[in-house]
């Protein structure tokens, strides 16, 4: 709550305002920067991932991995962690991880569409979930990683004002005889 001079100097008040909204939102970038650009930080991330690769290996198990963005910004070319899923992409391919970034399928959508919370929560809502688990069920038929019995014998067409691929049933029905 504005105190003294603030609770009448209304533009002044708004020009404050902004300026914490901007340094918050330059800390917010700085923190995920800095997880996946200090050594202090990254280190331990990469170190675990080949802990992960070599306990999949022994064990006989495919590792794959999805990359989501952070839904606190428009994914657009302006999103300020690009840099951050291509350092992740590199690593997971050095490393001999298939993966499937996410970025593309959230493109041009506003972000409190996708949060579980607009506002308080940015965590992946009911819809981004739903993207991204249309997308990842996509990306391992395509790599072949579904069992037949688990592919669908038909995917919806189209969904209204959602920009995403979706395969048409013929494309389907080439798979499933590329398959036998």
């Amino acid at each position: 709550r504005p105190q003294g001079i603030l609770r009448h100097w209304k533009s002044l008040m708004f020009l404050l305002e902004r300026m914490h909204n901007s340094s918050t939102h330059e800390d917010y970038k700085r923190y995920f920067h800095n997880l996946f650009y200090e050594e202090a930080s990254w280190r331990p991330f990469a170190t675990s991932l080949s802990q992960i690769c070599k306990l999949a290996k022994a064990k006989g198990v495919p590792l794959v991995a999805v990359i989501f963005p952070i839904f606190t910004f428009p994914i657009d070319k302006s999103y300020p962690f690009n840099d951050i899923h291509e350092r992740i992409g590199e690593l997971l391919t050095a490393r001999g991880v298939s993966y499937l970034d996410l970025r593309e399928a959230y493109r041009g959508i506003p972000p409190d569409r996708l949060q579980v919370w607009p506002g308080k929560d940015t965590h992946p809502g009911e819809l981004a979930h739903r993207i991204a688990a249309e997308q990842l069920y996509i990306w391992l038929m395509k790599n072949r990683a579904l069992p037949e019995e688990a592919i669908a014998r038909h995917i919806t067409r189209r969904r209204q004002d959602l920009k995403y691929p979706f395969l048409k049933p013929k494309q389907i029905e080439r798979f499933l005889r590329k398959q036998s």
